[in-house]
């Protein structure tokens, strides 16, 4: 599993101690070689966390289903094997580092038959 030490965000202006936090990526995969492997990176600092929520009636469901997802043709990119060679991934995102005031912005928008549709459900 790699791994990487990432130090705390060290901005010392207000916004950045209370509205800055930082996700972790990580995919799984069945390497070349037939090992389950992860890999893992640190995402860049976020101030938001944009939440597509069309479809769904709770906003914690919503939030779970955005940051799992699957890669149908993901290519590992070690050295020296087959680069044509892909497999399917599973990638999720977990917050790192969680901001002193954690902001969610409600994404409400579909393309509905070429036009663009703004969702009014309850979440």
């Amino acid at each position: 599993m790699e791994s990487s030490e990432v130090p705390k965000i060290l901005e010392d202006d207000v916004i950045s101690k209370n509205f800055k936090g930082r996700l972790r990526q990580i995919i799984t995969f069945q390497g070349a070689d037939g090992l389950q492997k992860v890999k893992e990176t640190v995402i860049d600092s976020f101030a938001a966390i944009l939440i597509r929520v069309v479809g769904f009636k709770e906003i914690y469901e919503a939030w779970e289903q955005q940051y799992q997802s699957f890669i149908d043709e993901y290519k590992e990119n070690d050295v020296g094997l087959n680069k044509d060679q892909t497999c399917q991934a599973k990638q999720k995102e977990w917050l790192e580092q969680v901001p002193k005031v954690l902001c969610l912005q409600t994404n409400r928008l579909e393309y509905k038959d070429n036009e663009l549709f703004k969702h009014r459900h309850k979440v």
